[in-house]
């Protein structure tokens, strides 16, 4: 692996600012098979836990 770390050879999309960010911010969203194969891919976001779950789970397996 490349000295600078797994990070520095995926590609990242980053927004420039946390205005440009959309999206819901309560309800249940469930995740497509390619970003959670688990049996539960459904993530409350009004909880924090689930929410941060759910961020880990897109930005660790979404491809640019």
């Amino acid at each position: 692996m490349d000295a600078r770390g797994y990070g520095a050879l995926r590609p990242y999309v980053v927004q420039a600012t946390l205005e440009e960010l959309t999206g819901p911010v309560e309800g249940v969203i469930m995740l497509p098979r390619h970003l959670d194969w688990g049996p539960e891919r459904r993530y409350h976001l009004d909880q924090i836990a689930d929410a941060r779950l759910l961020y880990i789970r897109v930005i660790r397996e979404s491809h640019s």
